[in-house]
């Protein structure tokens, strides 16, 4: 969200967002931009029976889409091993992207 602070306040790129269909904001570390933005998303649905609606619709598709995400990803932790191969598997890959670009994207100007 930070790129569209650049054209409009929290305020309304928060209910814009929900209007044009996002289930999630994401808005940085910034307390102060978090408040504003629920407090906005909370005067919006009490003065609009329609947004009221929309918000909580936009909600429960969020919760859902958690609920799936936690239970599906309810496994066991990696053993010393899987972790240990894991991290090879990471590190070749990195090194087989360094490797395939050219040499003057590497060095820094």
């Amino acid at each position: 969200m930070g790129g569209i602070l650049k054209s409009m306040p929290i305020e309304e790129a928060a209910i814009g967002a929900i209007r044009a269909g996002m289930d999630l904001l994401e808005i940085c570390h910034n307390p102060e931009l978090i408040l504003r933005a629920f407090e906005s998303l909370i005067s919006e649905a009490e003065r609009s029976a329609a947004f009221r609606k929309l918000l909580l619709s936009r909600a429960a598709q969020s919760a859902r889409k958690r609920s799936r995400l936690l239970t599906a990803s309810d496994s066991k932790p990696l053993t010393n091993r899987q972790f240990e191969a894991l991290r090879i598997r990471i590190l070749r890959f990195g090194e087989k992207i360094a490797n395939a670009q050219p040499a003057s994207e590497m060095q820094p100007e």
